[in-house]
C-alpha cells in the first residue's frame, strides 16, 4: 500500500484524530509553517495603512475641502453681486421702455 504524503490529506487525517507517523507529522508542521508565512505575507500586503498616513490622508482632504467651500463662498459672493446688477439693468431697462413711449 502506497502512503499518501500531501500535506492536504494529512491535515485531514490529523484533524480526524487519526494518528500520524513522526515523518508524517514533520511534512504537516512543514505545510503549516508554509501556509502561516503566505498568509502573513497576504495581510501584510493588505495591511491597513498606519495612523500617521491615514492622518495625513485626511488633512489633504480637510484642506481639499477648505478650499473649495473658500470656492463656492466667492462663487456665491460674486453671483449675488451680479444679480443685483441683473435687477438694476432691468429696472433701467424698464425705465427707458417707458420713457420711450412717453
Amino acid at each position: 500500500m502506497t502512503e499518501n504524503l500531501s500535506p492536504r490529506v494529512l491535515h485531514d487525517r490529523a484533524t480526524r484524530g487519526i494518528v500520524l507517523s513522526a515523518k508524517e507529522n514533520v511534512i504537516l508542521e512543514a505545510w503549516y509553517a508554509q501556509q502561516d508565512a503566505e498568509e502573513d505575507t497576504m495581510l501584510t500586503a493588505n495591511a491597513p495603512l498606519s495612523s500617521s498616513i491615514m492622518e495625513e490622508k485626511i488633512d489633504m482632504a480637510l484642506v481639499q475641502i477648505q478650499t473649495v467651500t473658500q470656492q463656492i463662498q466667492t462663487l456665491t459672493v460674486e453671483n449675488t453681486k451680479l444679480k443685483r446688477e441683473v435687477a438694476l439693468l432691468s429696472r433701467r431697462l424698464e425705465q427707458t421702455k417707458t420713457a420711450q413711449l412717453v
